[in-house]
């Protein structure tokens, strides 16, 4: 489970990292006591796997997502399963949309 986990976080990293979505995003940021393994400070919008609320403790998900969300951080929750499929396309363009709506710009201004 481990070894899946760390696959898809370095698969979900080469799609966001360095701009590559218009939009900067950091890898394990400390937000309080929480920890977000990918967050872009201009969206104030963390990345998730989906699949995330079913491990360890159901409880600590929705603590920690409703401390963020007081401090007006979003989660963006990719399905697990669509990180290897054709369907990354899908949650990629998702994502875009959510960026460009709540910083109010184009990903890529021309």
């Amino acid at each position: 489970m481990k070894c899946r986990r760390v696959c898809i976080d370095t698969l979900i990293w080469e799609i966001v990292r360095d701009g590559r979505l218009g939009f900067e995003f950091y890898r394990d940021v400390g937000i309080g006591p929480h920890r977000l393994a990918f967050y872009c400070p201009e969206a104030m919008l963390g990345l998730v796997q989906g699949e995330e609320a079913s491990i360890d403790f159901r409880l600590a998900p929705v603590v920690r997502e409703g401390y963020l969300l007081t401090l007006g951080v979003a989660l963006f929750r990719i399905p697990p399963a669509t990180v290897f499929a054709t369907e990354a396309d899908e949650w990629e363009r998702q994502l875009v949309k959510l960026l460009e709506h709540r910083c109010e710009r184009v990903a890529f201004p021309s």
